[in-house]
Parts: C-alpha cells; sequence; structure tokens
C-alpha cells in the first residue's frame, strides 16, 4: 500500500509540473470568454482539416503516380512477353484471356498497389501515434487490448486467404465474360443464321450470376 501511495505521489507531481508549465501558456494564449474560445476552437479545427486535406492531397498525388508508373512498366513487359509467345500457346490462351490481363487484372492490380503504397507508411504510422497516446492514458489497460492484437492478426490471415481466392475466382469469371462477348460479337453473322440468340443470351447471364 505504501508503495502503492508513493507511486500515486509521484504521478499527481509530475502532473502538477505539466500544469505549471502549462499555466503560462494557457493564460496568454487562451481567450478568456466564450465567444473568443468558440472562434479559436472552429479556427483550430478549419485549419486541422485543411493541414489534412493537403496532405491526404500529396498521399494521393504520390501513390498515384508511383502505381501508374509501375503498371506502365508491367504492361509493356507483358506485352514484350506476349508478342515472344509462340502461335500454340497463343491459340491456347486465346485473346479474350490475354485482354483481360491487359486491362481487368492491371486494374486490379492498380488499385492494390495504390491502398499498399498508400497506406504502408501512413497506417503504421497512425497506430503507432494511437498505441502511444492510449499508454500514455492508461498503460495498464492499453497492455489488456494490444493482448488481443494476435487474435486479430489470425482472423486478418484467414480474412486475407478468403479475399484472395475470391479474388482470383472473380479474374477468372471476368476473363470467361470477355470470352463469351468476342464469341458472340466476332461469329455474330452465325448466331443469327442459326437464330441462336437466345443461347448467346443464357451463356452470358450464367456468366455475370457467377461473377
Amino acid at each position: 500500500e505504501l508503495q502503492a501511495l508513493e507511486m500515486d505521489r509521484l504521478r499527481v507531481q509530475r502532473d502538477l509540473r505539466w500544469h505549471e508549465r502549462a499555466h503560462p501558456l494557457i493564460h496568454r494564449f487562451v481567450p478568456q470568454d466564450r465567444w473568443r474560445t468558440l472562434v479559436l476552437v472552429m479556427g483550430l479545427l478549419v485549419l486541422g482539416l485543411a493541414v489534412k486535406g493537403l496532405f491526404n492531397f500529396f498521399n494521393e498525388s504520390l501513390s498515384g503516380g508511383v502505381t501508374q508508373l509501375a503498371m506502365f512498366d508491367l504492361r509493356n513487359d507483358l506485352h514484350r512477353h506476349t508478342l515472344r509467345m509462340d502461335l500454340a500457346a497463343l491459340t491456347e490462351t486465346g485473346s479474350s484471356d490475354l485482354m483481360t490481363r491487359f486491362t481487368n487484372d492491371m486494374e486490379t492490380l492498380a488499385v492494390g498497389v495504390e491502398t499498399l503504397v498508400g497506406k504502408v507508411i501512413r497506417e503504421p504510422l497512425k497506430a503507432l501515434a494511437c498505441i502511444a497516446l492510449a499508454c500514455w492514458l492508461n498503460w495498464r489497460l492499453t497492455l489488456v487490448v494490444l493482448a488481443l492484437v494476435p487474435v486479430a492478426v489470425l482472423l486478418i490471415s484467414i480474412i486475407g486467404r478468403t479475399m484472395k481466392r475470391a479474388t482470383k475466382r472473380y479474374l477468372e469469371s471476368m476473363s470467361s465474360i470477355y470470352r463469351i462477348l468476342q464469341e458472340g460479337l466476332q461469329g455474330i453473322k452465325i448466331v443469327k443464321a442459326f437464330t441462336a440468340e437466345p443461347y448467346e443470351r443464357r451463356r452470358f447471364f450464367q456468366e455475370t450470376k457467377n461473377y
């Protein structure tokens, strides 16, 4: 009990020193009446939002530029690789599948890269700042909450694997939609000659439903 009381006394003394240091600044800069205090608070909020918006703009611009340059190189590499493929491989793959790789798959990859580049620095810094603030307020409660982090990591890992499989199926389904569209539009004369419009509609309907 004496040790606990001594710790409380030290904490109170530390808080008192902080208050004594902050008192002159508060007395000097904080308004005395309610109206000026409201104006000051609103001004600080607007300033904070403006600074946040400015940094968000630079973050989006820089991450978007990096993403588009990466996609530029990747598209050119994929195009060079496609032109080097032999005819048998091109026939087996099909132009619809290759078109999906150049369009939809690239856009999906660009979204992932932009999210990764945009948040790989920002989110850890935000997390560290929040943890530091929480420890400053109550380090015991923060440790209790941090004990749940392994459970959260496990759940995120499971969800990530599920999303990976779902994304793979989604990309394959989009490739099938491209293939059905290409076959139906390139062979539109045959489709009309044999009145196969209902068959083509069913194929397209079923594949978009799967998608």
